[in-house]
Parts: C-alpha cells; structure tokens; sequence
C-alpha cells in the first residue's frame, strides 16, 4: 500500500507542470481479459497432483482493480499517465493423504504504470483520444494454505516477473471544465518479454526442472483492458 501510496504522489507531482489547455484527474475501476498459460499450466498441475481436492483452483484470466489516472490534451495531442492495479484470486480446498482439511489461496498481481501518447480532439464537453499505449509492471504470485486450527500469512512465492506491453488505446472523456468528469478507455496491450515462471511451479507443485525452463510455463500477457472512471477536468 505505500508503493501505491507514493506512486500516486510521484504520478501527481510530474504532471502538475504539463497542464497547458486541458487536463483531467480520475480515480476508477478497470479490468483486464489476460493471457496466463503459463500461469494457468502451475494451477493445471497443482489441481492434477492433488487427487483429493474437493475443490479445485479455477485458471486465472481476469485482473481487476483501482485506477489512478492524469491527462492532459493541448494542440490536438494527447499525453496521459495511469497508475493501474490489478489482480486476482483463486483457491483450491479438500483432505490430504494425512487427514489434514485445508485451502490453498493463490493470488495474482499485475500492477502497472502506463502512459499514453496520442491525438485528441472533440467539442463542448466530449472529448475523445487516441494513441499507443506503454505499460510497464510486474507479475507476482503470493501463496497461503489454511488450515480450521491454523492461518498462515501471505508469502510471495521466489521471484517476480518483469512486465512490459505496448499496444493501440481510446479514451473518452465527458466532463464540464472546472467540474465533474467521466472517463472511458479501452486499450489492447502486446506483451513483449513473455516471461517463464517455472520456478512458481517448482516451488507450489514441488516439480524440478534441472534441464531449464520448459516451454509450458512461458506467459504471454497480452491484454484486453478497460476502465471506467470519475473525477474532474479543467483547463489552464
């Protein structure tokens, strides 16, 4: 929460000396429809090696969360700056080999900061943007397994993944000058650094790969995300 915190702060304080005709300021919720094989071949075998699940894990796909969002328009450009974070949880449950009832929690984060460069125009209070789209992030799995007599914290599970897509993005902003704003925007990213995360199945599903990194467990994140998001808009 203080990454968050302080990236926010970080966000606010570039962009105050950017503002030159237009400029807006939203807080929201989005959501992104993420590609995860690799992700999901971890659940695969945590829910295939475990034949005593009562409940098995569902695959992961779609991470939602807040948006923090600051844009600023001035000779038809168009130049915006996001603060994006996402994620989500899946959990499987059931009685091991030992007679032992437990759940495994897994959860999922995608946070990213993401800027738009871009065209703009529109009148009256509807203005409407487009351009490419840069996000930079991590992808970080925690894990926690609970038992009815015992809970345990959340632990990230070895490393992080870095994370970086570019890709086409529209947004729509509807608002009064020095007054209250709506925002919509869509956007396609392509992942290019399609990281591995066999360790994260070693590590959950107690696998070994000494040979290297199998193909399996490669992630290509590309994302259909959206959000939508109220604040205010003014001009300078």
């Amino acid at each position: 929460m203080t990454k968050s915190i302080f990236s926010v702060i970080f966000l606010l304080s570039i962009s105050t000396s950017s503002f030159s005709q237009g400029f807006y300021f939203t807080v929201g919720y989005g959501g992104n429809n993420t590609s995860l094989e690799g992700v999901n071949a971890v659940v695969e075998n945590y829910n295939t090696t475990r034949t005593w699940l009562d409940k098995k894990m569902k695959p992961f796909g779609y991470l939602d969360g807040m948006s923090v969002c600051l844009g600023t328009g001035f000779n038809h450009a168009w130049f915006d700056m996001e603060m994006a974070f996402r994620g989500q949880k899946r959990k499987a449950s059931g009685t091991d080999l030992n007679g032992n009832y437990g759940t495994r929690h897994l959860r999922l984060r995608n946070n990213m900061f993401a800027m738009t460069i871009g065209g703009i125009g529109g009148e009256n209070n509807t203005v409407i943007g487009g351009g490419f789209r840069m996000d930079l992030g991590q992808l970080k799995l925690k894990s926690k397994v609970e038992y009815p007599t015992q809970k345990e914290d959340w632990s990230k599970v070895v490393e992080s993944h870095l994370v970086l897509r570019i890709g086409p993005a529209v947004k729509l902003v509807i608002g009064d000058e020095g007054g209250a704003a709506i925002a919509l925007t869509l956007n396609y990213g392509f992942d290019l650094l399609n990281p591995n995360v066999y360790r994260w199945d070693e590590a959950i599903n107690h696998t070994d790969y000494p040979w290297g990194p199998p193909d399996t467990f490669k992630v290509r994140t590309n994302t259909f995300g959206f959000s939508v998001a109220f604040g205010i808009a003014g001009a300078t």
